[in-house]
């Protein structure tokens, strides 16, 4: 079924940069069903397997950083989705930016912007809290605003979706404009604003798009975050319980050795205002909890220090941890989360959430214009393309290290669209039978699109006042109405419409905008004849379009025409 996502984003070609198990990609799938990922590139081989295995390609092992012209634009792709390398700017790292080897990368991505000879129409980032202030991320904003890039900038958290997992991550939303940006990279970034709140999703409520925003510091009782259990694994038989339970010897050598009473790690931790916190250091939590720890490639390994949450299966009446007793934590049964449920906190799509052909309890929306978001449901059926498996030979420690590496598929899959209040929401023409579904700034961008689509044609074809003709189709599904240039006058900036003035909008016909000079009549509809004379079709009556009059015979015999 044709939708909003396909005809006002059409044919969109991606490359994915660092696709690592493909987060991005199960992402981009569930966003834009239509579009397609033409080709991946990772130097990860373990990565690179799983990828094959779900996708069915293998993403390209050239390193990004030696990719030319001529690598990315035998693709045709007007589309990169990037989650780079986020050791370079991590709050544990050492904090090198783009001096880092693993920034290389990026930054050759950066150069390329200005090199390609059509770049990308939609560029997708995500990466860790502190590249918002790096400096790879201002040389990525000079590029864009250089480009004319509109560009959105978030840091968000699958608290804001509904999921128990606190995993802040910065998202770069940018999508390139024929106006002019009307600020320099310069001010750009002076005056840029990086939302912590979630602006760009449309919801349904009463039948209609409803305003839902939210900030990220205030969201379980808003949202509805359910507890952990939800995304546990049914009771674990012992054998697997095993594989899964933190060794005594990692929790004794670990809080021992790096958090003892008068241990110095313990002091220079303390000294980090990032570490001030015990649920920084190491987090256990129980089913019963609404949020768990940021999960990192450490992640079951012996690493236990601040790489995710452990599970409490054992007395779970106690809530107050003495730390400088690890020995009191033995009889917790902690447990690291299993590959599965990181991956469902993750909101990967997985085995269980398959649309089978007859599966009566997935329906499709109701308006597929309006993009409904409500708290993450891991237990819903997702109707997408591919769903994560990992291979057989792929280990435990393996699993985590890549699900560690990887990004949040939900987050990634809605932050491209809009939330609007209701007043965002009108009829764009008086023709339209369907009621108000699209916002105000999806339409801008829709028209911005279809005017970029139209100039890259460098076609001549004029209408007779020497415009350049184009026509705008109401984006609603099934509605095949055409927009004039005065309904869209609204919904476009000033520079976009003084840009847009050189085109020829009426609703399919060769002329400007003219309204009938018969008292009472107002029709706006005409078509032209010959030369300049105007028939209504309302009233009967004839003009001269030149001269705003009546006509008559006599304006044949003119010089003028």
């Amino acid at each position: 079924m044709e939708d909003f996502r396909q005809s006002a984003y059409p044919h969109i070609r991606c490359l994915e940069f660092f696709s690592g198990i493909g987060g991005l990609h199960y992402a981009f799938n569930q966003a834009y069903p239509n579009g397609k990922v033409v080709a991946s590139f990772d130097i990860n081989l373990v990565a690179n397997s799983v990828y094959r295995h779900n996708f069915g390609q293998t993403p390209i092992t050239k390193g990004i950083d030696s990719l030319s012209t001529d690598d990315i634009e035998k693709y045709n792709a007007n589309c990169w989705l990037l989650s780079p390398p986020c050791q370079p700017y991590t709050r544990g790292g050492k904090g090198l930016d783009d001096q880092d080897q693993r920034a290389k990368g990026l930054l050759r991505l950066i150069d390329l912007l200005s090199e390609l000879s059509v770049p990308p129409e939609y560029i997708f980032l995500e990466n860790v809290l502190n590249f918002e202030k790096s400096r790879s991320r201002e040389k990525l904003i000079i590029q864009l605003c250089k480009a004319n890039y509109e560009i959105h900038e978030c840091l968000l958290t699958p608290l804001q979706f509904g999921i128990p997992n606190d995993r802040l991550r910065y998202y770069l939303m940018a999508r390139r404009n024929i106006v002019p940006n009307m600020l320099t990279p310069e001010e750009y970034i002076a005056n840029s604003i990086i939302h912590r709140s979630w602006p760009f999703r449309c919801m349904l409520k009463n039948g209609y798009a409803g305003c839902h925003h939210q900030s990220w510091q205030d969201v379980d009782e808003e949202v509805g975050v359910p507890p952990l259990e939800v995304y546990l694994e049914d009771a674990l038989d012992e054998d697997k319980l095993k594989k899964h339970l933190v060794p005594d010897k990692y929790i004794l050598k670990s809080f021992n050795f790096r958090f003892g009473k008068y241990g110095l790690l313990l002091l220079l931790f303390r000294l980090n205002p990032f570490f001030c916190n015990d649920s920084n250091i190491t987090d256990i939590v129980r089913p019963t909890d609404k949020k768990c720890a940021c999960f990192t490639k450490s992640y079951g390994s012996h690493h236990i220090f601040a790489s995710g949450s452990l599970i409490q299966t054992k007395r779970l009446e106690v809530t107050d941890y003495d730390f400088e007793n690890p020995g009191s934590l033995l009889e917790l049964g902690l447990r690291y989360f299993t590959p599965l449920e990181v991956a469902k906190l993750h909101a990967f799509p997985i085995e269980s959430q398959k649309v089978e052909n007859d599966d009566s309890s997935f329906s499709e929306q109701e308006d597929a214009n309006c993009f409904r978001i409500k708290p993450y449901d891991p237990t819903s059926k997702i109707e997408t393309t591919a769903y994560l498996e990992f291979p057989n030979d792929i280990s435990i420690i393996q699993k985590h290290r890549l699900l560690g590496n990887s990004l949040n598929v939900r987050i990634s899959c809605a932050v491209c669209l809009d939330e609007c209040d209701d007043e965002k929401f009108e009829k764009l023409s008086s023709e339209c039978k369907h009621r108000p579904n699209i916002c105000k700034g999806c339409i801008g961008r829709y028209i911005n699109y279809r005017l970029c689509e139209f100039q890259q044609k460098n076609t001549k074809e004029r209408n007779f006042f020497g415009e350049r003709k184009v026509k705008v189709k109401c984006p609603s599904e099934k509605c095949e109405v055409l927009l004039d240039i005065e309904d869209l006058k609204s919904l476009m900036s000033e520079k976009l419409f003084e840009s847009c003035k050189e085109f020829s909008f009426n609703r399919g016909a060769d002329v400007p905008r003219f309204t009938c000079l018969t008292p009472g009549c107002g029709n706006t509809r005409f078509k032209f004849e010959v030369s300049s004379k105007l028939d209504c079709h309302e009233c009967a009556s004839t003009f001269c379009y030149i001269h705003n009059i009546p006509w008559h015979e006599d304006h044949a015999l003119s010089a003028e025409y």
